[in-house]
């Protein structure tokens, strides 16, 4: 099976990201910065996620999550995190780390630092994944984070604790943290950070000067992985994570 994790950066690359992801045509796809139009508004910039269903069709499981709404020509548009399976999406829940969802904001200033975990619970028949996605706070010129990013990691790894230890967990997200700060130690305690385990450099591609990787892929130990990839692919002002398990 094979995952891929991307901040999506609201489709400003869109034609890019969409060949990248046809080529690989990933089973589950968990994605930041999502954008979805309402009704006859369609763009790469306000209908990522519409276009991302055209595209991959066989990924006709959704669990879309808002962090802000916008009007648009007489719309609305919206902004947050989505998941994209090929498999049943069973349960669905959502815990806020930061700030809750506003409406009538200005996307991608007012709601840069709303940040939530999305969890999807899905089924493939004979066995059962919990996918998690995340998109982290954001601090100004650096990514070793405060201790506002360790209240949010440690929420998480609660949360975490809290799923049954005997199925699989995938814990996904542009963490806007590098890998051994503090706060992402807490989640390194007890998850296996592919990043960290497979020497990743970067996650970022040249036209970004953050060269630490901020983007991440943890497992726990009912994941078999088979192989995990960073590829220098032009999709995103983020590379994708590319992860392939049993």
């Amino acid at each position: 099976m094979k995952l891929i994790q991307l901040n999506i950066w609201q489709g400003i690359l869109m034609y890019q990201a969409m060949q990248f992801l046809k080529k690989e045509r990933p089973d589950i796809l968990n994605l930041q910065e999502v954008t979805t139009g309402i009704g006859d508004v369609r763009s790469a910039y306000f209908s990522v996620l519409e276009n991302l269903s055209e595209s991959l069709p066989e990924l006709k499981y959704c669990h879309f999550q808002r962090n802000a709404s916008s009007p648009y020509s007489g719309r609305r548009v919206y902004d947050g995190q989505a998941v994209l399976s090929r498999y049943r999406i069973t349960r669905k829940n959502v815990v806020f780390t930061n700030g809750k969802p506003i409406d009538n904001g200005v996307i991608g200033r007012d709601n840069i630092n709303i940040c939530f975990l999305q969890h999807v619970r899905i089924e493939t028949g004979n066995e059962i994944i919990n996918d998690l996605n995340y998109h982290g706070y954001w601090l100004p010129y650096h990514k070793g984070g405060n201790e506002v990013t360790r209240s949010h990691c440690r929420t998480i790894a609660d949360y975490v604790d809290g799923i049954d230890s005997n199925e699989k967990v995938i814990l996904t997200g542009d963490f806007n943290l590098s890998p051994h700060s503090k706060s992402l130690a807490v989640l390194n305690r007890n998850l296996t950070n592919l990043v960290i385990q497979h020497g990743i450099r970067t996650t970022r591609p040249p036209i970004r000067d953050t060269m630490t990787p901020v983007d991440f892929i943890f497992v726990n130990d009912k994941v078999r992985v088979r192989s995990f990839t960073v590829p220098n692919a032009k999709a995103s002002d983020h590379l994708p994570l590319i992860l392939e398990f049993d």
